[in-house]
């Protein structure tokens, strides 16, 4: 009440809410509150243990019910992601990740015939609260541009990817994972942030050819003075291409994550990573 008083709306997420008795969702609804749907992944095909199968009846009849019979019905949202939601130490966003996520969504709201009020389109900076950065936004910007046309047209089309590789002078850019990165890492588009964008994808695929987020299968493709001196170089070059895109704090947070990986490049060594709650790099929650 509080909240509508001034003219707003509650936006809820529902992972508390999936295991709950009808009764308190339907409490709920009755607030006026509005609840948003979040999945990151397949929407048809999400583990049981993540979404219980009958949540989605659960919903529908609930928040349908609120369409017709309340005089301010409270809204039911779907929320997809265009970066941030693939590992907790990510660097790059991949085009195709967040496209099958998007492309999820329209085919279930399509298919089930949900009362949906709209998709919420997120972008996350940490994958929890707590743990180091990830998928900066200028790592993701083609992402977020691809997502939107395709969840403004309704559907997705290879012209449609093609009309963005153009606008942002990246034509010939593949669409599978691996693909995109090289071609990311070695071609320079023309968009506020580009030159981030590129870095990016240089740091993923280094960190991704020398296994620097696995402790267990740590090796150096070739020397490390090498690699040690692609991290540097990297480094050298994140803070003029952020600067006006990142804070200074995030700058520098990122450039420590950088340091980190050339520092055990150079001792030839990569120690375990600490429990799950504890932030890497000496990072600080957000």
């Amino acid at each position: 009440k509080h909240v509508q008083s001034r003219g707003l709306r509650a936006l809820l997420w529902d992972d508390m809410m999936r295991r709950e008795p009808n009764e308190m969702v339907q409490r709920l609804a009755d607030t006026g509150a509005e609840l948003v749907v979040w999945n990151y992944g397949n929407v048809t095909n999400t583990p049981e243990r993540l979404f219980p199968k009958d949540t989605w009846d659960k919903y529908d009849r609930i928040f349908r019910l609120s369409q017709s019979t309340r005089r301010h019905p409270a809204n039911m949202w779907a929320a997809s992601v265009f970066k941030g939601a693939t590992t907790r130490d990510s660097d790059f966003a991949s085009i195709n990740r967040y496209l099958s996520n998007q492309r999820s969504w329209l085919q279930h709201v399509k298919s089930n015939e949900f009362q949906m009020h709209g998709i919420i389109l997120t972008g996350w900076s940490r994958y929890k609260h707590g743990w180091e950065f990830c998928e900066t936004l200028p790592a993701g910007l083609p992402s977020l541009l691809l997502d939107l046309m395709v969840l403004t047209r309704g559907e997705y089309s290879d012209s449609l990817y093609a009309e963005l590789l153009a606008r942002l002078k990246l034509t010939g850019m593949p669409l599978s994972p691996l693909d995109q990165l090289e071609f990311a890492a070695a071609n320079l588009g023309q968009f506020p942030g580009a030159e981030a964008y590129q870095l990016m994808a240089r740091l993923e695929k280094l960190t991704n050819s020398a296994k620097l987020r696995d402790p267990e299968n740590f090796q150096i493709p070739g020397s490390r003075a090498d690699v040690a001196g692609q991290l540097a170089d990297i480094r050298a070059k994140i803070e003029p291409a952020f600067r006006g895109l990142l804070k200074p704090e995030e700058i520098t947070q990122l450039q420590a994550k950088v340091s980190w990986y050339r520092d055990n490049v150079v001792q030839d060594r990569l120690p375990t990573v600490g429990p799950p709650e504890t932030p890497k790099f000496g990072m600080s929650p957000s």
